[in-house]
């Protein structure tokens, strides 16, 4: 029947609840440097890959129309046809090829991402959401084009973006 001090006690528990309390977020602070850094450097894989794609994306409508006119001309071997017209429709074929847009939005997405890590709040579903929006983004330029090139590097943007999807579910 040994009375307990209830105030050392007290003190006691309450040091050991700040130290745990600072342990822990130090842990978090650390934890969320190198998600950082992972981020960044995933962003980083994924610019270079865009970089490429850039570089690539005049000549592919122009490669695009191009095959789409030889093709059309060997189908159409001994037929009469109008040459003004199936230019026409190969250069509106070809636009259609065209990965301007989808390289616009994805550079636009990658500088959210980028001002959203740097925020001191809570962005962790954010982040999913503007994943999701860049690898559709991603997937429309797969669609679009046939270069081997091209395909490489969506396949190369969409290994990075299922990293940076996997990281961003392990934060807030």
């Amino acid at each position: 029947d040994a009375e307990i001090d209830t105030e050392k006690a007290w003190e006691t528990l309450a040091g050991a609840i700040d130290d745990a309390t600072d342990s822990l977020i130090a842990m978090k602070e650390r934890e969320g440097e190198l998600l950082y850094g992972d981020f960044i450097e995933r962003l980083h894989v994924i610019g270079e890959e865009i970089k490429i794609l850039e570089s690539m994306a005049p000549q592919i409508a122009e490669e695009y129309q191009k095959r789409l006119s030889e093709r059309i001309v060997e189908l159409t071997e001994g037929l009469e046809i109008d040459e003004a017209r199936l230019t026409q429709e190969c250069a509106v074929m070809a636009a259609k090829s065209d990965i301007n847009e989808e390289l616009v939005r994805l550079g636009s997405h990658m500088s959210q991402f980028k001002e959203m890590i740097e925020e001191g709040e809570a962005v962790g579903r954010k982040l999913d959401f503007l994943i999701q929006e860049m690898h559709r983004e991603i997937n429309t330029i797969g669609s679009k084009s046939s270069d081997l090139e091209i395909s490489r590097s969506v396949i190369e943007i969409k290994n990075e973006l299922a990293k940076l999807r996997e990281q961003a579910q392990n934060i807030e």
